[in-house]
């Protein structure tokens, strides 16, 4: 697993890239909604619906994709300002 943190036009953005399957194509656009999950994984469908909720919650955005040779990139953005203030 990789990790990255960066400051990106006032938002800090943290990257988070494994090596594993990755998203199957047939939940990758739903990925955020809850109870959504691949058939073959243990959890229940609420981790990433509520990184997403939390996100936008405080002014920002959460983006998957898959990594060109497998796995998966879960990017998190929170504006800057949002930070500070806590």
């Amino acid at each position: 697993m990789k990790t990255r943190l960066l400051s990106q036009q006032g938002s800090a953005e943290l990257v988070i890239e494994d090596n594993g399957p990755g998203f199957p194509p047939d939940i990758g656009s739903r990925v955020f909604k809850r109870f959504v999950k691949g058939k073959d994984s243990p959890g229940h469908g609420l981790g990433l619906a509520f990184v997403d909720a939390v996100a936008q919650a405080h002014g920002g955005g959460a983006w998957v994709s898959d990594r060109p040779g497998g796995g998966a990139v879960v990017t998190l953005s929170l504006p800057i300002s949002v930070l500070q203030a806590a």
